[in-house]
């Protein structure tokens, strides 16, 4: 049931919250949580002993930021936010996490949980499907949930789940799910939220490089990539005619508007005029330019400023917010859009070593040793990368537990088999 439980808990509250709260009494977050933080609880009770040391470092790191979280609301700005904050990320991410040990206890767990991503993005598939050719997909919500989102979860399937079930041996079903795979990736292109489909470029070049060079079939990996890119195309030209038009405008505008972040002189930035993000653009303009990355500039410049004012601890939990009130056309943002800038500006350099320890450790420690550590692998960085450019620290459940997983993977199996090629993989068919 943990696994299960566990991806449910990271998937539902961001996607589907604000269409399952209307008809629930109780807050999904919480009645999700209450369960996954019992089995996680009762199973490091158990099994606290049989840790070992690898894994009950990452325990104490895990609940020492929690500590840290804590703490910096003494020197908050406004200690009744910061206390907010860091009760939620206590209470709602640190404490139903640890059911993130029981999961990678077993490699069969680890397959069941990101198996449960496939399915969430399958159905978003579905439903995005459906929005497409009524005309909905390029629209700011869909089912209540902000398109970035609907992207992200689409994305799921190719990035998750053609390690986890095309990797190997090719057949009928391998094919049909590639042919799905091209459709959620050109779905995720005609949402209009670019970012998540530039993350999946880069994780997925970068899986494919690694593959390749780890890998005894070159050949197969290759065909694999081919077979993607080959359907991704086909998918985009058959479907062209249905594609929001802002589809394409934002990819064609993203370079000039980075070039305008870089010469953006004073920390303000356009006013936004709606649509995703901070600065957003009017969903009925389609030769509207991304100004959401001129916007991120000036949170990034406020980052870096806080941080270099108060290098060590950084402004205390939830600073960031009420530093950002003050400055003119960043009003109503509480997070930077960067996880690494509002690590360093709320909790300075005593922040980064405790949150970077942890991500130090998920790179010395993966191994591409099967096709769920493949797959858990590519999708921790997918979401690491997406928290560069959107989420903030206290409520991105999502990327802390995947990384947890990642982290909480018993030795034996970390370390086994390095080196050895896929196709020894249990799992081959």
């Amino acid at each position: 049931m943990a696994p299960w439980l566990l991806a449910t808990y990271l998937i539902v509250p961001p996607l589907f919250k604000a269409s399952l709260q209307q008809i629930s009494p109780v807050d999904v977050t919480v009645l999700l949580a209450i369960p996954t933080a019992a089995v996680g609880g009762l199973w490091l009770l158990l099994n606290l002993r049989r840790l070992g040391r690898r894994r009950l470092i990452v325990l104490w790191l895990w609940l020492g930021c929690a500590a840290l979280v804590g703490a910096g609301v003494l020197w908050a700005p406004d200690a009744a936010l910061a206390a907010r904050s860091a009760a939620y990320f206590i209470i709602l991410a640190t404490i139903p996490l640890l059911a993130a040990f029981p999961v990678a206890a077993e490699e069969g767990r680890v397959r069941q949980f990101l198996l449960t991503f496939v399915v969430a993005g399958l159905i978003f598939v579905v439903i995005a499907t459906i929005a497409l050719f009524a005309g909905e997909l390029g629209g700011r919500d869909l089912i209540g949930t902000n398109r970035i989102g609907v992207a992200r979860a689409l994305v799921f399937v190719p990035l998750v789940g053609i390690p986890l079930l095309a990797w190997h041996r090719f057949g009928p079903r391998e094919w049909i799910f590639v042919a799905v795979s091209a459709l959620a990736i050109v779905l995720a292109i005609a949402t209009t939220s670019r970012a998540p489909v530039l993350f999946f470029v880069a994780v997925g070049a970068a899986l494919t490089v690694g593959a390749l060079a780890l890998s005894r079939h070159r050949g197969r990996v290759l065909v694999r990539v081919g077979a993607v890119a080959l359907c991704t195309v086909v998918a985009f030209v058959a479907l062209s005619g249905v594609l929001p038009e802002r589809s394409g405008v934002r990819f064609v505008g993203l370079l000039e508007a980075a070039e305008d972040a870089l010469d953006e002189g004073p920390l303000g930035s356009p006013e936004p005029s709606g649509g995703e993000g901070p600065g957003g653009e009017d969903p009925e303009d389609p030769a509207d330019r991304p100004s959401s990355i001129v916007q991120r500039a000036g949170l990034y410049r406020l980052a870096m400023s806080l941080f270099i004012e108060h290098p060590l601890l950084g402004v205390g939990t939830s600073g960031f917010e009420v530093e950002a009130m003050t400055e003119p056309g960043l009003e109503g943002h509480d997070y930077p859009h960067n996880v690494v800038l509002q690590v360093a500006s709320e909790f300075g350099l005593v922040g980064l070593a405790m949150f970077g320890a942890l991500g130090i450790l998920a790179l010395l420690w993966w191994r591409p040793t099967s096709t769920a550590s493949v797959a858990l692998g590519g999708l921790a960085a997918f979401l690491l990368l997406n928290a560069m450019l959107s989420n903030g620290l206290y409520e991105n459940r999502m990327l802390w537990g995947v990384w947890m997983v990642l982290l909480a993977r018993p030795p034996r199996d970390v370390g086994a088999a390095v080196g050895r090629g896929h196709g020894s993989d249990p799992t081959e068919r």
